[in-house]
């Protein structure tokens, strides 16, 4: 099966879980949308998958019978993945779900995957740049723009408009 053109990476398979063929998926961020998808694809990069993955890299649809969240990682039972040799052949795969599969979400709530390449303006009008990815720093998500780290919270970010691209923030392009 040819995997969809809108695969978002959301984690990695980091081992295994107890006997029964349970996968440790270490996620990207918040696993809402892992936990949402009863599919996920995964991209291996090993020559000892399992049957059902062919070739030294792959991409792979599973059925995902169960996950839940353990800790700061999540577990799955993969459909066809019965036992612990078989997941842990799967350690050190990409986990990924097609953007059209995403749950929709309320309003000013963002997908960071949305937030990627946006185009940061001050209220000065300057441009500071594009958003290069969001990361998790503990209180709140910080936007890495360049140099700039911008944290995303209401003082600073004054509005995003994602079909336009563009994040307003309060922000001078000095601040490193």
């Amino acid at each position: 099966m040819t995997p969809p053109n809108d695969l978002i990476q959301l984690g990695h398979v980091a081992g295994v879980y107890g006997l029964k063929g349970w996968v440790n998926v270490t996620p990207a961020s918040e696993p809402n949308v892992l936990l949402a998808n009863s599919s996920w694809w995964l991209l291996c990069a090993t020559q000892n998958l399992p049957d059902q993955v062919q070739g030294s890299l792959a991409h792979s649809l599973f059925k995902v019978s169960a996950s839940k969240v353990h800790g700061q990682k999540l577990v799955a039972k993969l459909v066809g993945i019965e036992d612990r040799d078989a997941a842990l052949k799967l350690k050190g795969c990409g986990v990924f779900v097609s953007r059209t599969c995403f749950p929709v979400l309320g309003s000013n709530e963002f997908y960071w995957v949305d937030l990627q390449g946006c185009q940061v303006k001050n209220t000065q009008g300057e441009t500071i740049g594009l958003v290069n990815k969001v990361v998790e720093h503990g209180a709140h998500p910080i936007l890495e723009v360049g140099l700039h780290l911008i944290p995303f919270v209401a003082a600073y970010i004054l509005d995003v408009q994602l079909k336009d691209k563009q994040i307003l923030v309060d922000w001078q392009v000095d601040y490193t």
